[in-house]
């Protein structure tokens, strides 16, 4: 007889996504997916439940609560977590307390994940550090105390740049020790909102094997703004232009999250290998879209590749730019529906305002602070370092 799995998920493309790699078994399981705890807890009283999958954040129910609400009517059944990777240290406890290990959303392993279902339903009375794996997040990726926001445009010219700098001014203004990173192979912008023609490089760390990079060598390339960030650039030379590769990204990032309390980095439209490598250590990752079809068509198809790279939707948001006023511009639920994830905050259109910070070297964050557009980027970095994003109301 088939194995029932019960799949407490109210994030219907993730619940969808586990449900595709279980039916990848042998001997396929029954999983049914359930999107709150009352409906969970109601379906249980019926038995024949082999298996748990419990997401921590439901909408009737929220962390350790929907643990042990749960726990108290499983009975023996096995329970696997899935919390945020803000969460781990919750999901380590709660091992403590009786759950069979956790899997950390948006970091997805599917050999892991399997195996250790497998194990599960195979030995469903093993003590909990019997298990195969307490994590699907190795602890080496871990080790970052930064919180990283990365900003990538659904095309180019969106003004991502532009979003990235001012929300990671908006940090520092709150005292937050923050870096600021071009993660791209070819010309960086920072150097003209900012108004530096910089020597030291993120190619100048490029040289070196990822290894050897040191703490030194990082620092060594970081322009301490007057503005109260610390930045490293992207090229500005031609002959600089060169491929990042996932080993550098990886260095590069490890260090930065022992140097700042805050990492933001501004990404390129295209795929790249180093934005791929990014996705693992990130809190928020910022889809930058303006108001019209075709950037939201292309945003959509940006939100499927970074599905590809592990990003969960609870890390991702949209945050919508208004370079200009649109004669008919797209309603923000659709533009919603179409992408298929939340939307952070409307940036509203402010020609002159960036044209004065830009002439000024200053973002309009500092430069102009008294515009709706300056008051909107504080709102939207709000809402995105918080430890659960919370999405503008629409």
């Amino acid at each position: 007889m088939a194995k029932k799995i019960l799949l407490i998920e109210d994030d219907l493309e993730h619940s969808n996504q586990l449900k595709s790699v279980l039916n990848k078994l042998e001997e396929k399981p029954l999983v049914e997916i359930m999107g709150n705890l009352w409906t969970s807890i109601s379906r249980l009283a019926k038995g024949g439940v082999d298996l748990i999958i419990l997401d921590l954040d439901l909408p009737d129910s929220q962390g350790y609560e929907t643990y042990t609400r749960l726990r108290q009517r499983a009975n023996t059944i096995p329970i696997m977590l899935l919390v945020e990777l803000r969460d781990e240290g919750l999901g380590e406890r709660l091992i403590k307390d009786g759950a069979s290990c956790y899997l950390v959303k948006g970091y997805f392993d599917e050999t892991r994940f399997i195996n250790t279902v497998l194990a599960l339903l195979e030995n469903p009375d093993a003590k909990p550090q019997e298990k195969p794996s307490t994590s699907t997040v190795p602890k080496e990726e871990n080790e970052n105390s930064a919180k990283v926001l990365s900003f990538i445009g659904a095309k180019g010219g969106v003004g991502t740049t532009t979003v990235a700098l001012n929300c990671a001014l908006a940090l520092a203004l709150q005292k937050k020790n923050v870096i600021a990173v071009e993660l791209h192979p070819s010309y960086g912008t920072f150097s003209q909102q900012l108004n530096q023609s910089p020597n030291e490089t993120i190619r100048d760390l490029l040289h070196l094997d990822p290894k050897e990079i040191t703490m030194r060598d990082i620092n060594m390339k970081l322009y301490n703004s007057p503005l109260g960030i610390r930045v490293l650039f992207g090229p500005q030379k031609v002959s600089d232009f060169k491929p990042i590769g996932e080993d550098h990204a990886l260095a590069i990032i490890k260090i930065l999250g022992q140097l700042a309390d805050y990492i933001i980095i501004d990404l390129p439209s295209y795929p790249t290998l180093a934005s791929c490598v990014v996705m693992k250590h990130c809190s928020f990752v910022g889809l930058v879209v303006e108001k019209e079809p075709g950037s939201v068509i292309s945003a959509r198809v940006t939100k499927e590749l970074l599905k590809s790279w592990g990003v969960s939707g609870g890390i991702l948001g949209s945050i919508i730019v208004n370079k200009t006023s649109y004669s008919n511009p797209m309603k923000l639920p659709d533009i919603r529906s179409n992408i298929g994830c939340e939307i952070m905050g409307v940036v509203p259109p402010a020609p002159e305002a960036c044209l004065m910070a830009l002439q000024m070297g200053a973002p309009l964050i500092i430069s102009q602070s008294e515009t709706l557009a300056a008051t909107t980027f504080i709102e939207i970095t709000s809402r995105i370092s918080q430890d659960k994003v919370i999405a503008m109301k629409i």
